[in-house]
């Protein structure tokens, strides 16, 4: 593996700091928030090793998923076309079980994500956070407000090419296909990303991460081998929950349409819907037991609404991907075609609406 010299790496890293805090000058009374995360940012890059180095001092399981994670990098550049931004070239122990921290939030009585206007990424329907603490004072601030909430830990982000991202401690856990399709999605995001349309950028990310993953599995140990099975496994599981998770969404939809029915008493009568929706969920079959943790969650509008961000109608870059014929052809359609137009959501829907039935 090639790695960059340590004073070009800090050259790097100080760039991207003064963009970080040029962000902060532009943001107003983000200004604070964002002054505390840059800085938590620099302090974990300002601690990355050479990823050669930190491989010799890794446990031997972690170790290994350091390499394949490396080893999907490469395989995201030369056989999907992803952008080579040199990443994950180098290994920052973080010292806990998540990266940061990510706060989402909506109104109780309909399905509307509550949004987050920043600097260069525009609006998005989640808002992250390096420090537990400050996610919480967050959530206890937008509940007080009357919203739903749903916080969680994050193993992983992309900086975007702004600077290079590491390989993260918290990103070496799981199986082989886990932090293979971790390190595709975020590459994804470096690749092509639309500003201010966090539904696209998921979605488009995760269908990368899923496919190319079990390209990458399929060359690197064969079809046959328990590490591809299980990746498979593991995927149509994610499937069989997304389906689901499709179908409550609609079903809250349609609840939340009803004119007949006040504000109260469409947050009041949505408890029903969440009881109904667990005994859907017993029904299911997955190869892993307790999928998704359903039955433990705190059910409310801001979960639903974070699995429409990440999975809604992921069809539709399937739909493209069988028009190109191979997964480099569309990640080359999106990267060199449609993310270079002024509307590129709207010039993608055209694209979709003018396809062969079918197709």
């Amino acid at each position: 593996m090639t790695l960059m010299p340590k004073p070009v790496q800090n050259l790097r890293l100080l760039r991207g700091i003064a963009i970080v805090m040029a962000c902060v000058g532009l943001s107003g009374c983000w200004a604070g928030y964002a002054l505390r995360q840059g800085l938590s940012q620099a302090s974990l890059l300002l601690r990355q090793k050479p990823l050669a180095e930190a491989l010799r001092e890794l446990p031997p399981r972690q170790a290994e998923l350091a390499e394949i994670a490396h080893q999907a990098k490469e395989f995201g550049v030369s056989h999907i076309g992803l952008r080579n931004t040199g990443n994950y070239d180098t290994y920052v122990d973080v010292g806990r079980d998540a990266l940061t921290y990510v706060v989402s939030a909506a109104p109780r009585d309909r399905l509307e994500p509550h949004l987050w206007h920043f600097p260069i990424v525009g609006a998005v329907p989640y808002k992250g956070f390096f420090s537990k603490k400050d996610a919480l004072a967050e959530q206890q601030k937008l509940e007080s407000r009357g919203l739903d909430t749903y916080v969680r830990g994050v193993a992983a982000f992309s900086l975007l090419g702004i600077l290079r991202d590491p390989l993260y401690s918290t990103m070496l856990h799981g199986t082989p296909g886990d932090i293979a399709n971790t390190v595709i999605h975020e590459m994804t995001h470096g690749t092509v990303f639309l500003s201010g349309n966090a539904t696209f950028n998921e979605g488009f990310a995760t269908y990368v991460g899923d496919e190319g993953s079990l390209e990458f599995l399929a060359e690197r140990f064969g079809m046959n081998a328990p590490e591809y099975r299980q990746a498979v496994d593991e995927q149509q599981d994610s499937a069989t929950f997304s389906a689901f998770i499709a179908s409550a969404i609609a079903d809250l939809r349609t609840f939340y349409s009803r004119t007949d029915l006040t504000a109260q008493q469409k947050i009041a009568g949505r408890q029903a819907l969440f009881e109904e929706f667990k005994t859907r969920y017993r029904t299911l079959a997955f190869h892993r037991p307790g999928y998704g943790r359903f039955l433990d969650e705190p059910l409310n509008n801001a979960y639903f609404l974070l699995f429409d961000t990440y999975e809604r109608d992921l069809g539709r870059f399937a739909r493209a991907r069988r028009h190109f014929g191979s997964l480099r052809a569309m990640v080359a359609f999106f990267r060199d075609t449609v993310a270079r137009k002024p509307d590129p959501a709207a010039y993608f829907q055209d694209w979709e609406n003018r396809l062969p039935p079918g197709r």
